[in-house]
């Protein structure tokens, strides 16, 4: 009996802070997402200099295929003949962490659905 205790307090220990972190990962992509100073040309739902993140999810699809962008194993999708712009911010993004490249995708994809101005 005490074993079970054990088992399920763990369990519940997993479960309860599993939702905490994935709900976390937007947030700090959005920190990171400012830090590296693409608000100058990203905005979440409309153009600026460069396209919507709500436009860049839904060409993607799915957040596999962003992360492989960002990581350097794919062309881009959106907007492919400015991709020269991105050169130098694409290299920041490929030397960051797996978690903060996750975060920087969760976050894009946090606006997935959003309606059009």
């Amino acid at each position: 009996m005490k074993y079970l205790f054990i088992v399920l307090a763990a369990l519940s220990l997993f479960f309860f802070s599993l939702p905490l972190s994935v709900m976390a990962q937007p947030a700090a992509g959005e920190k990171l997402f400012q830090k590296l100073r693409c608000t100058k040309c990203h905005h979440p739902d409309k153009k600026i200099n460069g396209p919507a993140l709500k436009t860049i999810v839904r060409a993607y699809g799915t957040p596999e295929k962003l992360l492989g962008y960002f990581k350097g194993e794919s062309d881009p999708i959106v907007e492919p003949g400015r991709a020269k712009t991105m050169k130098i911010r694409r290299k920041k993004i490929k030397k960051l962490q797996e978690d903060e490249r996750q975060s920087l995708v969760d976050y894009f994809f946090s606006f997935q659905g959003a309606k059009d101005e």
